[in-house]
């Protein structure tokens, strides 16, 4: 979270500096989360104006291609988890999934999916609220609260998937991709990617393709 004043200005004026919008502009292109405003909304003149202004610069300045070329040339240390992040974000591209759930017990898993921007939304999947809460600032971030299958993992993220068909955040024939451990989804270390489409009525989910090995 980058917060330091960034709209400084409209606590008395209603229009940002130059240099405030290129503070704003600089930390989204170095891969922030989030940015902040304080003191421009709790005590400013136009708190209205400046959560506006800082709106619509994270908006523009997140869909610049220079922004995503970056984000996306990240080389991630070749931890187990890190390398697996890689590969769910890779498969959910190469499918054009509309969503990549990853299975969240401490937030780590999901903030390293997170950080390497994929095109899809995220969605953490998560047995306890304090999970729900950790990952709530992250970009492109939602979460989806499940009853964990102690053995069966692939029945704790379809329980997650028809959780999203429900509540209208996916659609029929839409597909997604799943990151998640074994022999507990949630609980136990990140080793399976697969992959679920929606079928054509919107009340079931089917599998497409499953990347794990030996489970």
């Amino acid at each position: 979270i980058v917060a330091t004043q960034m709209l400084e200005s409209m606590v008395g004026c209603p229009t940002p500096t130059r240099a405030e919008i290129t503070d704003i502009a600089t930390a989204i292109r170095q891969g922030t989360s989030c940015v902040m405003l304080s003191g421009e909304t709790a005590a400013g003149k136009y708190p209205v104006e400046a959560v506006s202004t800082m709106a619509k610069v994270a908006r523009q300045v997140d869909l610049h291609p220079l922004v995503e070329n970056k984000l996306r040339s990240f080389k991630p240390t070749w931890s187990a988890l890190r390398a697996l992040a890689h590969a769910a974000v890779t498969v959910s591209e190469d499918l054009q999934v509309s969503r990549l759930l990853v299975a969240c017990s401490s937030g780590s898993s999901v903030v390293m999916v997170a950080a390497l921007r994929p095109r899809c939304m995220v969605t953490a999947v998560c047995d306890r609220s304090e999970s729900q809460h950790r990952v709530t600032l992250l970009r492109g971030v939602d979460s989806v609260l499940v009853r964990e299958h102690e053995t069966l993992p692939r029945h704790t993220m379809i329980t997650a998937v028809l959780a999203l068909i429900a509540d209208g955040r996916l659609h029929p024939l839409q597909k997604v991709a799943c990151l998640y451990g074994y022999p507990a989804a949630i609980r136990s270390p990140k080793v399976s990617i697969t992959c679920f489409a929606v079928n054509a009525e919107g009340d079931d989910v089917v599998q497409m393709e499953d990347f794990s090995t030996g489970l």
